[in-house]
């Protein structure tokens, strides 16, 4: 009987460590990222990867084939979220790894997940930004995302946004 407890006991430990430890791996067949690299966010019809800059790549159904290109490689290709200040455009929003949250949701489209991506684009004695990337996946429309990004000015400059550019995507 005493066996049997220890036993019992043993296999609750070691389930109980296994849960934890994927639950903190950062992987999930929805959500997926490694630190400095790729973030993955998918439904089941599509899957978007992010850059460290916050560019976004969209794969529908196949994942090896982008349908829209945003190598450093592609002529003047845009990221899909961007601002123009004081006459400057400003792209390179640099992703805080440290602050990436997926929620679980449910609004009129019904339930879904949201994926907030922060980042901050910062140039001396001219700007920093801070820019919050917002993009749902819902389970009623799995070939379809919605995005939109939040701007906050962090730096001690007054600025002028000249331009805010959204879901600029040049498709493949």
């Amino acid at each position: 009987m005493n066996m049997k407890k220890n036993n019992f006991s043993y296999l609750a430990m070691f389930a109980l460590v296994s849960t934890t430890m994927i639950s903190c791996s950062k992987k999930s067949k929805d959500f997926y990222y490694e630190t400095g690299g790729e973030i993955w966010f998918r439904n089941s019809e599509i899957s978007l990867k992010f850059d460290k800059k916050m560019n976004c790549s969209i794969y529908y159904q196949n994942f090896n084939n982008s349908l829209n290109d945003v190598s450093d490689s592609a002529n003047n290709i845009n990221p899909s979220y961007y601002l123009e200040v004081n006459g400057e455009e400003v792209r390179d929003f640099s992703v805080d790894y440290n602050n990436i949250k997926v929620e679980t949701i449910e609004t009129e489209l019904g339930k879904g997940k949201r994926l907030i991506l922060t980042g901050i684009a910062e140039k001396e004695n001219k700007y920093k930004i801070e820019k919050e990337l917002v993009v749902e996946l819902y389970n009623n429309y799995p070939d379809a995302a919605i995005s939109y990004a939040m701007y906050k000015n962090t730096g001690d400059k007054e600025l002028i946004i000249d331009a805010d550019y959204s879901n600029c995507f040049q498709m493949n």
